[in-house]
This record gives structure tokens, C-alpha cells and sequence, in this order.
């Protein structure tokens, strides 16, 4: 196996067209039948990227429902950025072992510039940066985190620090010496606030601590539950005041933002006829328990002001709910200051074509101005 990957790449470099390699083994067979069905398309060679034929987040769920439904093996939806090929995956299936997985996924490791660790959302996984990433410089290093812990699923993490102890662990261990670029997604901003505040304790560079459309309620600055549960009451108080604020101040302005919102959550998380695949009740079933887990160690978080800059990636048509539409609630917590930056859509689409370009490139940019002395 690994000669004739060998000698594919090396007739790769050699030829501008590649030449069609087909399954071999039982294991090849399957997949590439798998990935012909979930890719729409005809024909698959073995050493094709999964993602390069047009492959995302809800083809790869599709993709590990179908393998686990003809196989009874669970494959971590990770092990697609690691096993991107028929050849590479189809050899997961011969794993006799529970397939393991690290919270650190090399998605784009190639690179000399330093690299960027992208914290995953709520839901744990990386998918979501698949779009993402590839509009990165082709020499930009970026790595995902997903919120897998040093046992698995199994006795997770007790707390955000802990959390973000792990993820430092993990990018120290490739990346000794800084300088270290972090982005979070929604929850994952919260830890990478807090992975930014466990490295300057250990007095490393952090050149970037962006958080991408991370809300952080004001209960989070409180230490104890009881005092969360009082300023989480008094927040939605007020939220419910200004909710009918707006409706008494402009009935059509109000109805207009009711129905938008009925329409994208029906187009969101419904067909035309309100049902759900059995594979979208599975993947809905599997974030519900992902969210509940973070929910828990997020209710304990203490956010404590810092000494350092924030960069704030700010969906542009997602503030009109929020107590804090500017800051999103950071300004208390980064003392030097949150820079801003407007991303087209609401809190799911800046992730989305086509503004998933515009938030890699201007992450580029920042990247590329902060390094430009490394």
C-alpha cells in the first residue's frame, strides 16, 4: 500500500494528467461506492480528496452514517481531514479497535508561515471550517481543534480550563516556541480567550486571539452559580423589555424580523415538507449532546478581565437580539481593548459561502501584519 501511494504521487509530479486508479480491496469498494452516492458522481479514484470532489460537512455526516449503517463501525468525523482518500480510509475499516482520535487535526499543515489553531463551536467538531480554510495563503499552516478529550468522550473535560489546558498541551507539543494564533468559533472563542490566558501565564507569544461571533452572556463575569442564576433572570428581563420595546415602537419592523426568522429556521433545519433524513436526526441528535456538554462547563466558567486584545469577527446581521450588539460583552473582559471586524451574515453564514472567503481573508491579513517580523 504505501509503494503504490509512492508511486502515484511521484507519477503525479510527473504528469498534468493523473491517471484513474480504482479499488482493489472489499474495503475500497465500499467507500468509493459510499462516497460516489454522497458526492453525486461516477467514478472515484482511490487517491482523490474527499473534500477536493466537492465534499463538506453534510456529505461527511452522510458519509459516517452510511459506512457505520453497512459496517457497525463508528469512524470519528475527523478521520476524514487525516484519511481523505478511499486508499486512506478504506484501511480504517480494517482497524479491529476502537478508531481513536486527537483534539489537534492537521486540516492544511503544509506551510512556512506560523501556523492557525481554530477552536471548534459548540457542537465539538471542525466541519464547519472546511469551507473555511480553503482560502488561506497556500503557505499558511492551519490546524483545527475539536473538543475530544485526553480519554475520548469518556470522563470529559470538568471545566473550560481544563479544556483549555489540554488544547495548549497539544500546541505547544508541535509548536514550541510561538508565536501562537488562535480563532474560536461561537463557544470555541470563550476557550480560546482562555487557551490565550494559560499561554501568557507561561509567558508565550499570543499574536491572535480572535473570536469568531463568540456571544458572552454577563453572567459569565460572576464566580458563583447563585449570582449567574440572578444576572441571567435580570438579563432576560430585560431582554423581554426590549422585545416588546421594539413591537409597540414599529409593528412592521417587528413582524418583518418575526418572519424572516420563522423562514430561516424552516430553511434551515427543514425540507419542503418539514421532515428530517434519518441521517440529519442523528447528526441533530449527536450536537444536542455535544451542546449539552459544553452547556454544563460553560455554566461554571468565571470570566475574568485580562490584560491582553481581543480580535472580534462580528456577524453584521446577528446583533439586534443581543444586550451587547458592539462587543458581543468583551469589552469588560479584554483590557487592551476588542478590535472589530464586520462579517457579512448571521452567526452560521460567516462560516458560509461566500463570506467564509471573506473571514479567511481578512484573518490573513491580520495574520500576515502580526507576523510579519517571525
Amino acid at each position: 500500500d504505501r509503494k503504490a501511494l509512492l508511486e502515484y504521487k511521484s507519477n503525479n509530479k510527473n504528469s498534468t494528467k493523473q491517471e484513474y486508479t480504482a479499488p482493489r480491496t472489499e474495503a475500497e469498494k465500499l467507500v468509493a461506492d459510499i462516497w460516489k452516492e454522497s458526492l453525486n458522481i461516477e467514478q472515484i479514484d482511490i487517491f482523490s480528496n474527499f473534500f477536493e470532489l466537492g465534499g463538506h460537512s453534510i456529505k461527511a455526516v452522510n458519509v459516517m452514517f452510511k459506512i457505520e449503517k453497512k459496517t457497525g463501525k463508528r469512524i470519528p468525523l475527523s478521520a476524514l481531514f487525516q484519511h481523505s482518500t478511499v486508499f486512506e480510509f478504506a484501511k480504517l475499516l480494517n482497524i479491529d479497535s476502537k478508531i481513536s482520535s486527537d483534539c489537534l487535526i492537521p486540516i492544511k499543515p503544509k506551510g512556512n508561515k506560523p501556523p492557525l489553531f481554530m477552536v471548534h463551536g459548540a457542537g465539538l467538531n471542525i466541519l464547519n471550517f472546511l469551507n473555511v480554510i480553503k482560502y488561506f495563503d497556500e503557505d499558511q499552516p492551519v490546524y483545527g481543534i475539536q473538543g475530544i478529550g485526553p480519554n475520548g468522550y469518556d470522563n470529559w473535560y470538568e471545566s473550560i480550563e481544563a479544556m483549555a489546558a489540554h488544547y495548549v498541551d497539544a500546541i505547544t507539543k508541535i509548536n514550541p516556541k510561538g508565536p501562537y494564533a488562535l480563532a474560536g468559533f461561537s463557544f470555541g472563542g470563550i476557550v480560546a480567550f482562555e487557551m490565550t490566558r494559560q499561554l501568557k501565564e507561561q509567558g508565550k507569544t499570543v499574536s491572535l486571539s480572535a473570536l469568531l461571533d463568540t456571544y458572552v452572556d454577563s453572567s459569565y463575569y460572576y464566580p458563583t452559580v447563585q449570582q449567574k442564576k440572578i444576572i441571567r433572570y435580570l438579563d432576560r428581563t430585560r431582554r423581554r423589555f426590549d422585545f416588546l420595546l421594539e413591537m409597540l415602537m414599529s409593528w412592521k419592523a417587528f413582524k418583518k424580523r418575526i418572519n424572516a426568522k420563522k423562514e430561516y429556521l424552516l430553511k434551515t433545519h427543514f425540507d419542503q415538507n418539514n421532515t428530517m433524513t434519518e441521517q440529519e436526526v442523528l447528526a441533530l441528535e449527536e450536537f444536542i449532546v455535544a451542546d449539552s456538554m459544553v452547556s454544563k462547563i460553560t455554566d461554571l466558567y468565571h470570566l475574568v478581565p485580562q490584560n491582553f486584545e481581543v480580535d472580534l469577527f462580528r456577524a453584521k446581521d446577528d446583533t439586534n437580539h443581543k444586550l451587547d450588539p458592539t462587543h458581543l460583552g468583551w469589552k469588560k473582559a479584554a483590557l487592551k481593548g476588542v478590535r472589530i471586524h464586520n462579517i457579512p451574515g448571521d452567526h452560521l453564514d460567516i462560516v458560509e459561502p461566500p463570506n467564509d472567503k471573506i473571514l479567511a481573508r481578512m484573518l490573513q491579513d491580520i495574520l500576515d501584519q502580526r507576523h510579519a517580523n517571525v
